[in-house]
């Protein structure tokens, strides 16, 4: 189903064709035609879902902004203060950046509040979705 009602700048209309659901929260690659959740921790992220995305169906990508993303590990208030990095992992949630020396990793953005483990639901500011280098 298209949704012609007026969009926010920040969301792009994704389509999931992946074969399952993708849950609200996660960071997902690709394009508008195609998204699906990260296949390594070098695929930059598109954005990240507002909303449950059944396959077959499309649905909103925030790409810009402050947003909702689903943690994959804790960090504390000294990490967030510091700016810490996050990348999305291959189930669509945020970790933080660790590349190690020579190895390619995705910089998703900035966590914005503190995570007490797995699955916690996070304010994060979207970053460019670029690929770093650990030294």
């Amino acid at each position: 189903m298209i949704n012609a009602a007026p969009r926010f700048p920040q969301y792009i209309e994704g389509a999931n064709a992946t074969g399952s659901t993708i849950a609200a929260f996660l960071g997902v690659r690709g394009s508008p035609a195609s998204i699906a959740l990260p296949s390594g921790v070098a695929s930059p992220a598109l954005g990240f879902t507002a909303e449950n995305i059944l396959t077959g169906e499309r649905g909103n990508v925030q790409v810009a902004g402050i947003c909702v993303g689903t943690a994959a590990e804790a960090w504390d208030a000294a990490a967030v203060l510091v700016g810490v990095r996050c990348y999305v992992d291959t189930a669509g949630k945020l970790a933080i950046w660790d590349a190690a020396a020579g190895v390619n990793q995705s910089v998703a953005g900035l966590a914005l509040s503190v995570s007490t483990g797995d699955g916690d639901l996070v304010d994060f500011l979207i970053g460019a979705g670029g690929v770093g280098q650990g030294a």
